[in-house]
């Protein structure tokens, strides 16, 4: 016979909950030590990341600051060290005349990168690259404080295309810009006769393609043989304030005048420095206010069209004006001042003419 519970059933307890239960499975845990030795550790103990420390973080941004800015510095003197390589041979040449291109393209690309990389250490860069093509680009072209003239003689020059426009418009633009003598380029030989045969100048001579028109006397003069015949002509302007000697000159291609020398500007240098009169020469070089040339030529005479007002650029065609290209130029003797120069318009022609007073520097 079964004997009866001797506890109540509503003080029953589910298996695993009496008192103690949880103490004997951790002492069964603590009573098997081969569990625990058979563990996988980790070989090294890791660190939890905290916050960088403010010192270390400051030395680090600072670092980097002081590299970029590095950087930065070396990339503003890299421009100017076309100052050291200017004079290298044709090929600088070619790379003188798109500077304005390639500063404009430096400059954006500059821009975009500081944009892009949020350092404004690079606007240092883009600040010496703008100075940089400020003073090589237009440098050439500002206005040189000079003495003025006295006894001074108005000189034009002007390039006419192959179909020029009528004599009449020629002599209209002229004596609008006020000129004594006019040195102008003339491609075709019936519109070099029909200027020759006006009554509209007091002189008039032709040599090569030149049309040399004056209100004074004027006597051509033989050419030294170390010059391009065709390309340059010499006369001597008799006016009443003393007489001077004008080389008229003329090179059609400024690609081809930045590759060779078909003017051969440094016989040409040699040839007018020789002259016993003052010397004027004017017309078009073919070559860029930042090429070689003109720095030879600047060194010896003055450039009339600085004198007063900024010089600017003569090349009027679509493809050359981004070029902001001078190649017409008036140089005088040093003992000669210039002031009132000016370009002017001639109806259906691609090169601006040039006029500028010219005489003996004012004492």
């Amino acid at each position: 016979m079964a004997t009866p519970p001797t506890t109540k059933p509503e003080t029953w307890l589910p298996a695993g909950a009496e008192p103690g239960a949880e103490r004997g499975v951790e002492r069964r845990g603590a009573q098997a030590p081969e569990q625990t030795t058979q563990r996988r550790r980790p070989t090294v103990a890791l660190v939890p990341k905290g916050p960088p420390q403010p010192r270390a973080h400051r030395l680090g941004r600072l670092r980097k600051m002081f590299k970029d800015l590095r950087w930065s510095v070396v990339g503003a003197a890299l421009p100017w060290t076309w100052f050291l390589v200017r004079d290298l041979g044709p090929a600088m040449q070619l790379v003188a005349l798109a500077l304005p291109i390639l500063v404009v393209a430096a400059i954006l690309g500059l821009l975009i990168a500081a944009a892009d990389e949020r350092k404004l250490t690079t606007l240092l860069t883009v600040a010496s690259v703008a100075v940089f093509g400020w003073v090589t680009v237009m440098g050439p072209k500002t206005a040189e404080l000079g003495r003025p003239a006295t006894d001074t003689v108005r000189v034009a020059t002007i390039r006419l295309p192959a179909d020029a426009p009528k004599i009449d418009t020629i002599v209209t633009a002229i004596r609008q810009a006020h000129a004594d003598v006019a040195v102008m380029v003339v491609t075709s030989k019936k519109d070099r006769a029909t200027i020759a045969g006006a009554d509209a100048f007091g002189t008039t001579v032709v040599g090569g393609r030149f049309v040399v028109v004056s209100d004074f006397p004027v006597e051509t003069l033989p050419l030294p043989k170390s010059l391009p015949r065709g390309l340059v002509l010499r006369v001597q302007v008799d006016r009443p304030d003393g007489a001077f000697v004008l080389y008229a000159v003329h090179a059609d291609d400024v690609l081809k005048g930045a590759l060779e020398d078909p003017l051969n500007l440094e016989r040409l240098q040699v040839a007018a420095l020789a002259e016993s009169l003052p010397v004027v020469l004017a017309g078009g070089f073919g070559v860029s206010d930042r090429s070689t040339d003109y720095r030879t030529l600047d060194q010896s005479f003055r450039d009339a069209m600085r004198s007063g007002t900024d010089a600017d650029r003569t090349v009027l065609g679509p493809i050359w004006m981004a070029l902001l290209l001078r190649t017409d130029y008036v140089f005088t003797s040093r003992s000669w001042c210039a002031e009132n120069s000016s370009t002017f318009d001639v109806p259906d022609v691609e090169h601006a003419a040039l006029v500028t007073s010219v005489g003996p520097c004012r004492s």
